[in-house]
């Protein structure tokens, strides 16, 4: 039986948190393993837990740590995650930052979950 590949969901409201755990199931039926993190600091103490994230949605804007502080933490520790930057704030300089700081890609809410659907097989290698 292949191994399902580990996503990590982080956003500081529950709600956006079960839409995308509800849709990552309905899409990804059964091949994917989902996590949820509040805030970035519980993001970091999952990812830095083993087995890491194969792909981690991660929002930009939260309370404790943001996505963008998360990012700059964990991606040269962990480079082989690919993180998906998730906001509102669809700024070009949210957006740029978060490429030059080298996340995999960049979702604005609200979320095209076709859109977001690619993104996640493009990340996964699929």
């Amino acid at each position: 039986m292949p191994q399902k590949n580990k996503i990590l969901v982080v956003d500081d409201e529950s709600s956006n948190c079960e839409m995308l755990k509800d849709f990552l199931a309905s899409r990804f039926e059964g091949k994917v393993e989902v996590e949820v993190a509040y805030n970035g600091k519980e993001a970091v103490e999952k990812i830095e837990q083993s087995p890491q994230p194969d792909c981690v949605l991660l929002d930009i804007q939260m309370p404790v740590m943001d996505g963008l502080q998360v990012l700059k933490l964990l991606q040269p520790k962990y480079p082989d995650i690919k993180f998906i930057m998730v906001t509102a704030n669809d700024s070009v300089s949210k957006m740029m930052d978060s490429m030059m700081n080298d996340a995999f890609d960049y979702v604005p809410k609200p979320i095209n979950f076709d859109v977001l659907e690619e993104k996640i097989l493009s990340a996964l290698g699929q």
